[in-house]
Parts: C-alpha cells; sequence; structure tokens
C-alpha cells in the first residue's frame, strides 16, 4: 500500500508505504552441503517474513523545474539479527547530526559518523556526481554485505532505499 497526499498550496507531496515479504528456505539451504564454499545445510530454518515502512515527501523548487524529495525507511531489525547480521548506516556527517537524525526518525541501528570521510573513501562511496550540469565530489549511496570472515560478500550500488531492506534480507536469506 502506498498512499499519497499533495498540498495544493505548496505543491508538496506527502506519501508512505508499507509492504511485506516472505522467504521459504529453499532445499539446499536445508538439506544440501557445500562445504567448499563454507556452506552447510541447516535443517532448522523457518520461513522468514519483514515489513518494510517507507515515509517520505517531494517538494517542487524553482517554478517546476526542480523536484526535492527524502525518503526514510526502516525494515524489521528482527529479521536481520535472526541472520546473526548488524546493521550500521555512515555518512560524513557530525555525531550531532547523526544523533538527532537517528532520533528524529527513530532509527533501530547505528550510525558511524565519519566526517573525515576515511571510511568512506575505503568503501569507495565518495565519488564525483552531478547535479543541475555541476559536478562536485559526493557521497554515494551504497550497501555492503560483509561476511563473517570480512570479506565483501556482495556490493549494492546507488541504492534507492524503497525496497532495498527487503533486496538485502532476501540476499542474506538465500545465503
Amino acid at each position: 500500500m502506498a498512499p499519497a497526499y499533495v498540498i495544493e498550496d505548496t505543491g508538496t507531496k506527502l506519501k508512505a508505504s508499507v509492504g511485506s515479504g516472505f522467504k521459504a528456505p529453499t532445499l539446499d539451504q536445508l538439506y544440501q552441503n557445500f562445504p567448499d564454499f563454507g556452506f552447510y545445510a541447516n535443517p532448522n530454518l523457518r520461513p522468514e517474513s519483514s515489513t518494510g515502512y517507507d515515509l517520505g515527501f517531494e517538494q517542487a523548487l524553482a517554478l517546476n523545474v526542480i523536484r526535492f524529495g527524502v525518503t526514510l525507511f526502516r525494515n524489521d531489525i528482527k529479521k536481520f539479527e535472526a541472520l546473526n547480521t548488524a546493521i550500521i548506516g555512515c555518512s560524513a556527517d557530525t555525531i550531532e547530526a547523526q544523533t538527532h537524525f537517528k532520533e528524529k526518525h527513530h532509527l533501530n541501528f547505528p550510525l558511524l559518523a565519519d566526517t573525515e570521510y576515511k571510511v568512506i573513501s575505503a568503501y569507495d562511496a565518495r565519488r564525483m556526481k552531478s547535479f543541475l550540469g555541476k559536478t562536485f565530489l559526493g557521497i554515494v549511496r551504497m550497501t555492503f554485505w560483509i561476511g563473517t570472515d570480512g570479506t565483501i560478500r556482495k556490493i549494492w550500488n546507488n541504492v534507492t532505499p524503497k525496497g532495498h531492506g527487503a533486496e538485502v534480507l532476501a540476499a542474506l536469506q538465500a545465503g
């Protein structure tokens, strides 16, 4: 479900959505071992479900030449925890800004303040971007799945929040 409401006087669009997902373990996950790849079956796996939430707004600027929007999403963190997975956010904002953002949006996972771009640069998330014909050094929204051995298992580039949590959860469940 994804309702939206437009405030006629300002042209502001308020939008929200909620969705759910379900995935049963595959037969391989339940019964097939692949020791060469470090994969061992678990017959005790049970079907997983998740609920994702999305809340945002869009605003027209400069006589409707530019549209600006912000979207926040939260997923059921318990589904990630059941997979022994930690969720951590990182941006170049200050600790104070991160704390305010986390409290304002009721986030239930830690946010790291990387004001010197050490982590952001190490993960190649600081790249040249362009907007309205201007080129600048910006931060790309990315997700990394880092295995328990410290190796990067999967990278999602240029992430769009809507549905992304469910996409990551499905990848984790698939192994």
